[in-house]
């Protein structure tokens, strides 16, 4: 009787996933046979096949019986698919003022482009981060997989520390004769206070003295934590056009009842 190979097969496997015996595949087939890798891809001990030592791509294994000069092949076609890349989880610190940024660019490893985004609180969103606007937190970036490849999950954490705030530049005109006033009452905005000031580059006092500090630019810096750098304000004192009245001196009255 003549022996039988089984019947020619087809078969998905996923370069993730397990060896696996291809064997049982070939219905009716009658053990014993051999099999061959006309593609020599060096993934295929036996009967078993080991998809990850693939790669993508469409494969065909022979399987073989021959018994006293009667001989039977049939075929099985492997059809391996990529297992999907989300990348490594990774976490990112950024200011609150730092432009937009693609999320994605902040995995660890390759991941595949076209994935989806999944907020902190559980809302699908895009896949780019407005530190000015966007929650903090845990980021889940899904890459769905090609069956029987399983979907791949990645994360990512980001921290947004906030930037500080100097105000806006403002400026204050004076006299000579004018009370000392704080110079933080003219900027604009709402600057945060324990900064420091300058003038030309050497540290001033928070207290302008009208008649004895000079007009000019005075710089008030607030420290910034990094990933924020420090910031700027600038306060412009302007001498204003000013009428000052000198007492007449009356000398001694003398009156007589």
């Amino acid at each position: 009787a003549a022996p039988i190979a089984g019947t020619d097969a087809f078969l998905t496997l996923c370069t993730s996933g397990i060896s696996t015996d291809l064997f049982p595949y070939l219905s009716g087939a009658t053990p014993g046979g051999t099999w061959d890798d006309p593609n020599a891809t060096g993934g295929l001990t036996g009967s078993v096949l080991s998809p990850a030592l693939l790669g993508p791509g469409t494969y065909t294994f022979t399987y073989t019986v021959d018994q006293s000069g009667c001989a039977n092949s049939a075929t099985i076609t492997v059809a391996v698919n990529a297992a999907p890349k989300a990348g490594l989880n990774s976490m990112i610190t950024v200011c609150s003022t730092d432009p937009p940024f693609t999320m994605y660019q902040e995995l660890g490893g390759t991941p595949n482009a076209g994935g989806a985004w999944t907020a902190p609180n559980g809302a699908v969103v895009s896949g780019v981060f407005d530190p000015s606007v966007d929650l903090p937190g845990l980021y889940a970036y899904a890459v769905a997989g090609d069956p029987p490849c399983l979907n791949e999950t990645s994360t990512l954490m980001v921290t947004v520390t906030q930037a500080p705030n100097a105000g806006t530049d403002g400026s204050a005109t004076y006299c000579p004769t004018d009370v000392q006033f704080a110079l933080i009452g003219q900027l604009g905005g709402s600057p945060s206070p324990g900064g420091t000031w300058s003038f030309n580059g050497v540290a001033h006092g928070a207290v302008y003295v009208p008649g004895t500090d000079v007009p000019g630019e005075y710089v008030y810096t607030v420290p910034g934590i990094a990933p924020c750098g420090n910031t700027s304000a600038t306060v412009t004192a302007m001498l204003g056009t000013c009428i000052i009245t000198i007492p007449v001196n009356m000398g001694i009255q003398s009156v007589t009842e």
